[in-house]
């Protein structure tokens, strides 16, 4: 909606784009409250801000943490490049998140593919061709016992090698 002010037409939003954003940096404040540690660990940011997200994370009883998310929802609103900033954190966490997820999901595929008989000789290969400079000699004898006897162990030690490959050709 527009309206003439003084010559010139100023662009104005109406009340519902305004309570969409509202919601929308409230919704922000309220996962920066309850992000894991580890990820905010890894954030960015000091100064009165950052005081607050603190205090939100903090902050446990069902009614004063509500209020303490709208009040850091009040300042982020103020801060809109740092407003900008948190959203970009908290999208390209995100998005590295469902990353690591699906790649752990392909891990799992794996070692539920080499556990089963029929399906071993053909992930194996599969293993191999992937990452062909590993070292691959101690995942014989645990298939064999997973195939044997059900070893729940060795099925853990199998995803837990296949991880350790993986995350070492990511770092090479």
């Amino acid at each position: 909606m527009a309206y003439r002010d003084e010559n010139e037409y100023v662009e104005r939003r109406n009340r519902s784009a305004m309570k969409r954003e509202a919601k929308a940096i409230e919704g922000l404040a309220r996962e920066l409250a309850e992000m894991e540690e580890a990820r905010f660990s890894r954030l960015v940011l000091d100064g009165e801000l950052y005081r607050e997200i603190l205090q939100a994370r903090q902050t446990r009883g069902h009614g004063s943490r509500k209020r303490q998310i709208k009040h850091l929802a009040a300042l982020l609103r103020r801060d809109e490049e740092a407003c900008a900033q948190l959203q970009a954190f908290v999208d390209g966490e995100g998005e590295g998140h469902w990353e690591e997820v699906s790649q752990l999901h392909q891990l799992e595929g794996w070692r539920d593919r080499l556990c089963e008989p029929e399906s071993t000789a053909d992930a194996l290969k599969e293993i191999k061709a992937a990452f062909p400079l590993a070292d691959w000699s101690g995942l014989p004898p645990l298939i064999r016992r997973v195939q044997a006897g059900n070893d729940r162990t060795a099925y853990r030690k199998i995803f837990k090698l296949l991880k350790e490959v993986l995350e070492s050709t990511e770092n090479s």
